[in-house]
């Protein structure tokens, strides 16, 4: 049984008690904060992602352009074709 947050947490605590079920704790990533900063005004930044509606299916390529202050400067997108989500290790 994994607990449940906020004021439910000690009622699930009491009712796992009760009937012996051992409890789990759940496994949460740690958050990373990236920051960007710019070696100068003529800098700009490309983010870039890619996305599969379905496995496979169709997919997605995205990018987004920024300036030094992270203002929105434009987007591309480009239909792939017939694509995956998987990744290979």
């Amino acid at each position: 049984m994994v607990l449940s947050n906020g004021p439910a947490a000690m009622s699930d605590l009491k009712i796992s008690h009760l009937f012996g079920i051992p409890l789990k704790n759940k496994r949460v990533r740690q958050v990373q904060v990236h920051c960007w900063i710019p070696h100068g005004e003529k800098c700009f930044k490309v983010i870039c992602d890619g996305s599969a509606f379905g496995n496979p299916s169709s997919g997605l390529v995205a990018l987004v352009f920024k300036n030094s202050i992270a203002e929105f400067l434009g987007a591309l997108t480009h239909n792939i074709g017939y694509a995956t989500h998987n990744i290979g290790y």
